[in-house]
């Protein structure tokens, strides 16, 4: 499947066509559009590299409510920082309680659509935040625009 948006696409116009009319992916979007650049500043393109995202990822209209709901249990942060891993490639995952042991993973198409498929299986969201913040140190999923 080819992609459905492009990077001069008017934002409000991308939105739609990724979310397929579905509201909570229409709420997802326009999430990632409002907080992006607060949480990852360092990324230029922030106002629609997350929409390119999801699109280059194929994640369209209920699918995009579910990984914002079921899998980041709507914590923006996490997702763009799945988001974020995906484009990354490959990604060096501490565990928190054994720090000498560690693996790289990709987090791949296939994985992030079988996380949505089962309510966020596969997915260790905090090694995945984590990773994210060690590769962009001003990486902040905490923080949130101001409105």
């Amino acid at each position: 499947m080819g992609a459905k948006i492009h990077f001069l696409m008017p934002l409000g116009e991308a939105i739609l066509v990724l979310s397929d009319g579905n509201p909570g992916a229409v709420v997802a979007c326009r999430q990632l559009l409002l907080h992006g650049y607060v949480i990852d500043p360092s990324d230029c393109y922030n106002d629609i590299i997350n929409l390119l995202i999801l699109d280059d990822l194929e994640i369209y209209g209920g699918k995009i409510a579910k990984l914002w709901h079921d899998v980041c249990k709507e914590d923006i942060g996490k997702m763009i920082a799945v988001l974020r891993a995906h484009s990354f490639g490959q990604l060096h995952l501490r565990y928190h309680s054994y720090p000498e042991f560690a693996e790289f993973a990709s987090i791949t198409k296939e994985l992030i659509h079988h996380a949505i498929d089962n309510w966020g299986q596969g997915l260790d969201l905090d090694k995945i935040m984590a990773a994210v913040r060690a590769k962009r140190p001003d990486f902040r999923p905490e923080l949130h625009a101001p409105w």
